[in-house]
């Protein structure tokens, strides 16, 4: 007697070519809002960052009864101009408005390259380096004159217009803060 041929297992070529197709459909309409996703998880992340700076720098002033700073920063030593690079926050116990000794660097944080970050504080040059917090943890500008608000806008460098990836951190003058979602122009 003749055994009985059983079919090979498994997938033949046009059936796997089919599931791939399929496949690549499937991504290629999942991977652009995949991508609006990845965008407003890095600002998303960066704005906790930023805040969670903001506070430390507002804590150290009240904690040291001096001036507090957070500043832009690239390298966690001297402070910049660009907010996308980094930031540092930094005691100036001395209040001389320069880091250097006795003034302490608290933390450093490098920025994320695909995320800008533009501080416009009131009554300074946009794209200024610093935020400054007194000893009674109230913004105050290079002089000590408690200013009104201050807005740090963040947003993806890729920001599709309409879509709801920008941020506003504001600073009230009690040293509150507070984020506003808003849309990429």
């Amino acid at each position: 007697m003749i055994p009985a041929t059983r079919p090979a297992d498994g997938f033949t070529l046009v059936e796997l070519m089919v599931t791939l197709s399929v496949m690549a459909v499937l991504a290629s309409i999942a991977l652009p809002s995949f991508q609006g996703t990845i965008r407003l998880n890095r600002v998303s992340t960066e704005n906790n960052e930023f805040i969670a700076a903001l506070n430390l720098a507002r804590s150290e002033a009240i904690k040291a009864r001096s001036i507090s700073e957070m500043c832009a920063s690239a390298d966690g030593v001297t402070c910049g101009t660009d907010w996308s690079l980094g930031w540092m926050v930094w005691s100036d116990l001395n209040r001389d408005g320069d880091v250097d000794a006795p003034a302490e660097v608290v933390r450093f944080e490098r920025g994320n390259p695909q995320v800008t970050v533009v501080a416009n504080i009131p009554g300074i040059a946009p794209g200024t380096s610093a935020v400054r917090y007194n000893g009674r943890g109230q913004p105050v500008l290079p002089g000590g004159t408690v200013f009104p608000a201050n807005v740090v806008t963040m947003h993806p460098l890729a920001c599709a217009s309409g879509a709801d990836h920008l941020r506003d951190i504001q600073v009230a003058r009690t040293g509150q803060i507070r984020t506003v979602s808003g849309v990429c122009p």
